[in-house]
């Protein structure tokens, strides 16, 4: 029995010890985790915080920017009216045996225009312009005229806000204009001519910055124009409009400062 006690409490002494090693050996686990995890919680928190100044560094203010910057850049589409005077041609067309029907002296143009330089300065824009008109008579008779032009244009600013400025300027440039009648619907004989010229516009411009990156601008100018004459298939063709003299009215939304 003696013998059966001692073995009993040697076995049940190393069981105890056994279980208190294994204990220590948890909790010293337990400590190096939660260390572990506050150390991982103080990197991220670091880590957020280098992000945060480092958004900070990056945020970009545009208006700022144009404070500090004397710097114009926008392009946009651009709508025009062109005030012709036709009556040349429509008392020719008028004379004419065909019924044809007086063409319209507004002609309005669409293309684009986009500009670069100084803001109270000087700046190169390029514009580009085109339109059609078409007069029909009651029995189908038809008159077409084209005019497109586009040209490099120089702008100097002589009065500027913090959103708004005017300045003069003048286009150099060429284009070209088609006339086309066709005496009735579906006839095979019709008059085509063309011509190719030299565009000069002088003109004044008022620009308006709406927000930080969107405007408009309103133009005034006058269209001079210089050409050989009106041709047919490379002949020389004598046409009741000659060069171009008219006043130009356009609007340009810009996208850009």
């Amino acid at each position: 029995m003696n013998k059966r006690l001692v073995v009993f409490c040697l076995v049940l002494s190393c069981l105890l010890l056994t279980s208190v090693g294994w204990a220590n050996e948890q909790q010293e686990n337990e400590e190096e985790i939660i260390i572990d995890v506050e150390d991982y919680r103080l990197e991220e928190e670091g880590a957020s915080e280098r992000e945060e100044l480092d958004l900070d560094e990056l945020d970009f203010d545009v208006d700022e920017f144009k404070s500090n910057v004397d710097l114009r850049f926008n392009m946009g589409p651009q709508f025009a009216l062109l005030k012709l005077d036709l009556s040349d041609l429509n008392t020719e067309l008028a004379e004419n045996d065909v019924d044809y029907k007086a063409v319209g002296e507004d002609l309005f143009l669409s293309g684009f225009g986009l500009i670069a330089g100084s803001r109270k300065g000087s700046r190169f824009a390029y514009h580009r312009l085109s339109g059609e008109e078409v007069s029909t008579g009651d029995d189908g008779a038809r008159v077409n005229l084209e005019v497109g032009y586009s040209g490099f244009l120089y702008e100097k600013a002589f009065y500027t806000t913090e959103n708004n400025d005017l300045a003069w300027g003048v286009l150099l440039g060429k284009g070209d204009a088609t006339l086309m009648k066709i005496p009735e619907k579906g006839a095979e004989k019709i008059g085509y001519y063309t011509k190719s010229f030299l565009a000069f516009q002088p003109g004044i411009n008022f620009h308006r910055q709406i927000s930080s990156l969107v405007g408009f601008d309103l133009s005034l100018g006058y269209l001079i124009t210089h050409s050989s004459g009106w041709e047919t298939a490379g002949y020389s063709q004598s046409v009741a409009i000659d060069d171009f003299r008219a006043p130009v009215f356009s609007l340009r939304f810009s996208f850009g400062f």
